[in-house]
């Protein structure tokens, strides 16, 4: 039994078990989860990164996308956006 059947995350995924079987859709789902917790979207950015612990160039990505967020909000903070 996949460790993942019991896991209330994971109830409504539709793809293989585990979810390690079809890696995108896995991706997908777990996306889609963060994105519908967003409530602001139209103000609030959702920044989605698909890495793993080995990943060392990620990290350029994680950065520029958290100094962008610093910027939206002083911008939207000075009302020039």
């Amino acid at each position: 039994m996949s460790p993942f059947a019991n896991c209330p995350v994971f109830q409504d995924y539709d793809g293989p078990d585990p979810p390690g079987k079809d890696f995108d859709k896995a991706c997908e789902f777990i996306k889609n989860l963060f994105l519908n917790k967003n409530q602001s979207a139209g103000e609030r950015a959702i920044y989605l990164h698909v890495t793993c612990a080995t990943d060392k160039d990620n990290i350029k990505d994680v950065f520029q996308d958290t100094k962008d967020i610093i910027m939206r909000s002083c911008l939207r903070k000075l009302q020039m956006i």
